[in-house]
């Protein structure tokens, strides 16, 4: 009960603040756990970290959400092959998998593209049409 009402007052100054980026926590509360997150209601990229003694505001990467304690790109039936794969919009060197029903991005090697056609970062002459 005391960690809903800290989150509570954690999320509203979320809400009412441009500029705050690390909240702690009220009353001394010791129920912030190091690593521990949390959703951010209505704000589907945000979420909540916390660092050992408050928490802080991070926000998932373009086109994806909080999701069950990570950042996605939704929901995801895992399948065989190419479909278990899909490219990221606007960045060559990362790309989607389906894993454990969530879509988690997923960074190519330095020097390496993907490359929907094979199912596999490649290097960028090998990609067509050219990635850049």
């Amino acid at each position: 009960m005391h960690s809903n009402a800290v989150l509570t007052v954690v999320i509203w100054t979320i809400l009412t603040s441009d500029s705050l980026q690390y909240y702690p926590n009220q009353c001394g509360a010791t129920s912030c756990q190091n690593g521990q997150v949390a959703a951010v209601p209505s704000l589907p990229q945000i979420y909540l970290r916390c660092d050992g003694y408050r928490f802080v505001v991070c926000q998932c990467p373009s086109q994806q959400t909080f999701i069950d304690g990570l950042c996605s790109a939704g929901r995801c039936v895992e399948k065989d092959g190419a479909a278990n794969y899909k490219p990221v919009p606007g960045d060559p060197y990362s790309f989607y998998q389906c894993a454990q029903g969530r879509w988690v991005e997923i960074h190519c090697k330095d020097g390496t593209v993907w490359n929907q056609s094979i199912v596999s970062c490649d290097f960028p002459g090998n990609v067509t049409p050219a990635p850049f």
